[in-house]
């Protein structure tokens, strides 16, 4: 997750480098940077989805409802340790 957001703070730089100085080379800088962001965001997304599909919903806790612990807790709003 940090490179695309690393890619694309780069690219408001060579947004900014090329605003000051006029030279293209911060504009040709600032399209890779931003393909860079685009595609690595991309693979972030895909990586993400598949761990997130592979939670396993139906953990022991889920099964058999809530421990003790958990309803002192609920019931009182506060912690009982």
């Amino acid at each position: 997750m940090t490179f695309p957001i690393a890619f694309l703070s780069g690219a408001a730089g060579a947004d900014l480098g090329y605003w000051i100085t006029h030279d293209p080379f911060w504009a040709r800088a600032a399209i890779w940077l931003i393909g860079a962001g685009f595609i690595s965001g991309l693979v972030a997304a895909v990586v993400g989805m598949s761990d997130f599909l592979r939670i396993d919903r139906s953990s022991q806790k889920a099964q058999r409802g809530l421990d003790s612990h958990d309803r002192q807790y609920y019931r009182n709003g506060t912690d009982v340790n």
